[in-house]
Order: C-alpha cells, then sequence, then structure tokens
C-alpha cells in the first residue's frame, strides 16, 4: 500500500433510476448536480446559489420546504445594486423588483423539486459566518458591503447541530421516504487563513457527527478526507492549490457512485456518458458525408437507449 485509502461503509440502500436530487450547499454540490444531471437524473441545485455556511443553509432549506416568499426585508441597495442577504450574486439587480422576483421564481421551483425528490445531498462550506449587524442576520453573501456593518465569527457546534436537527426533523415528517446524505466540502477557504480554516472544518466535521448520531438513516459521505486522506497530493488540486482538479472531482464522484448506485444504474450511467461524450466530437469537415453518418448514427442510439431506459432525462 503506497496510500491511505479510505474505507466506505455500504449505506444498505442504493440508487436507482427514476431517483430525483436535490442539491445544496458549497461549489461541490454544484458539480454533483452537473454529474448527476449529465448521467440522466433528474437533479435542482442551489436555490438560492452556492452558500457556504450551516445556518443560511438551514434557512434556505426551511424557505424551500414550506414556500415561504423571499420578501423586500430579505434585500439590500449596495453600490448601485440590490442583493439578497441570503442569496448569491448572482441574484444582483439594478431593479429591485427584478431582484425579488428572480430569487422567488427559484424559490417556487425548489419547492416543486424538493416535493418530488427522495434524495436530498447537503454540502456543507465553513463554520465562518458574518452576521449582518443592522439586520442581526446571518448571511449567505457579504456582496462586498464594508466589513464594519459584520460581525465575524465561529459557528458553535451546538449552534449548527440545533438549526440542521430542526429542518432534518421537519423534512423527515413532510417527506417521509427522503433520504439524505450530508458532506463537507473538500475546498479549503484558505482566504481566512490556514489557523482558521482548519478550525471551520473540524467544527463542521463534530457537528456533521453529531447529527449522524441524532437521525438515523442520515448518511455522511467524506468528500472532505477522500481528497486531504485518501489523494493528500498537490497533483490534485487545480493551479490555485486549493480547489480540487477535475481528476479528484473525477475520483471523489467515483468512490461515489460505487458505493450508492447499484450495478445496473452504473452500467446504464456508462452507457449515457459514452453517447455524452460522443456527441461532443468536433470534427475537421463538418459538412461531409461521413460526420453527418456519425450524427445520424449517434441520434439512433440515443433514441435507442431513451426507449430501453424511459426512466433517464435527456437534456
Amino acid at each position: 500500500m503506497f496510500r491511505t485509502e479510505i474505507r466506505l461503509k455500504s449505506p444498505g440502500w442504493y440508487i436507482r433510476y427514476p431517483d430525483k436530487f436535490f442539491c445544496i450547499g458549497s461549489c461541490f454540490a454544484e458539480h454533483w448536480n452537473k454529474r448527476l444531471t449529465d448521467s440522466g437524473f433528474s437533479s435542482f441545485v442551489n436555490p438560492a446559489g452556492i452558500v457556504y455556511n450551516p445556518l443560511s443553509l438551514a434557512h434556505q432549506l426551511n424557505q424551500c420546504m414550506l414556500l415561504k416568499p423571499w420578501t423586500e426585508e430579505d434585500i439590500i441597495f449596495h453600490q448601485d445594486l440590490y442583493h439578497g442577504l441570503h442569496h448569491h450574486g448572482l441574484f444582483s439587480s439594478k431593479q429591485k423588483s427584478a431582484v425579488l422576483e428572480y430569487m422567488n421564481h427559484r424559490l417556487r421551483m425548489a419547492h416543486t423539486q424538493l416535493l418530488n425528490s427522495n434524495i436530498l445531498i447537503i454540502t456543507l462550506g465553513t463554520a465562518l459566518v458574518f452576521k449582518h449587524k443592522p439586520t442581526g442576520w446571518v448571511v449567505a453573501n457579504c456582496h462586498k458591503i464594508p466589513p464594519d456593518q459584520f460581525e465575524r465569527r465561529f459557528l458553535g457546534v451546538e449552534e449548527i447541530v440545533d438549526a440542521f436537527d430542526l429542518i432534518l426533523d421537519q423534512l423527515k415528517s413532510a417527506f417521509p421516504g427522503l433520504r439524505i446524505i450530508l458532506t463537507i466540502s473538500p475546498v479549503r477557504y484558505l482566504k481566512e487563513g490556514f489557523s482558521d480554516n482548519s478550525l471551520s472544518k473540524s467544527i463542521l466535521i463534530l457537528a456533521a457527527h453529531r447529527l449522524i448520531e441524532n437521525h438515523v438513516g442520515l448518511q455522511y459521505y467524506p468528500a472532505y478526507e477522500i481528497l486531504l486522506d485518501d489523494l493528500r497530493d498537490y497533483r490534485f488540486y487545480k493551479e490555485d492549490m486549493i480547489h480540487p482538479n477535475d481528476l479528484a472531482i473525477d475520483y471523489i464522484w467515483s468512490r461515489f457512485t460505487n458505493l450508492f448506485f447499484e450495478q445496473d444504474t452504473l452500467y446504464i450511467m456508462d452507457q449515457i456518458n459514452k453517447l455524452r461524450k460522443a456527441g461532443l466530437h468536433r470534427p475537421l469537415h463538418p459538412e461531409s458525408a461521413e460526420h453527418k453518418s456519425y450524427i445520424s448514427t449517434l441520434d439512433q442510439k440515443i433514441l435507442e437507449l431513451k426507449n430501453q431506459y424511459p426512466l433517464i432525462v435527456w437534456e
């Protein structure tokens, strides 16, 4: 053995078509959503944009579950733009009505998907939060508002556990068949410093394992541990030496699918991915008879796969 491979415990259940997913959290949730949709699953990601801290995640899940509309109280004006304090900068606009309309449009979409989903994937990013002093809210994004308007602090383990105990109980009551997978983003947030990053991830790990103890059936997938303790080499990072590169994400995804997906599902995913890769081929002469024949054959194979497995979602 030339590396410390992490042994994963079977969850006791498997993902199959037509399982539907709801992914929420850090940028790693975005990676998982793309892998799922590319593999023919129905999946929805981040109704308020990428969010990193547990309190904002719990708050957003509560809004989605209850379909509680966002209001003008959730919006702030700064540098000629209106911003959602609980939303990513993608929602910002010069028109308040446009911000509110988009926020609630995504909320309605998320509520519908959550109603129809049977697997929820939550990715925690950081335990470091910023409380907006004028409102008293922990925000999902500071939107480059002057730092003197915020109180910077670490969440406590109990604070995270209490917030998620409540929302997880509500979710299980509202959606008895919902399976929940909890993970921690392997991305290190070094902008706040090495020590603060280590403290932050430690708090999240402690809170995650407390939640596993409190909720029967809640699954923990060790994405953070796989990157840091299994791969443990800078060749698995992007040039910034912080974010995992495609090779690392492929490995973490393969460990995930081999753990949670049954063999028939893996086979169908493999067929879908082969056809998708074939569709990305860029010919030297796109107008040639040879390429047109290639496209026709590919379209026929896709149609045959869709007819054979009508439960897959091909977009």
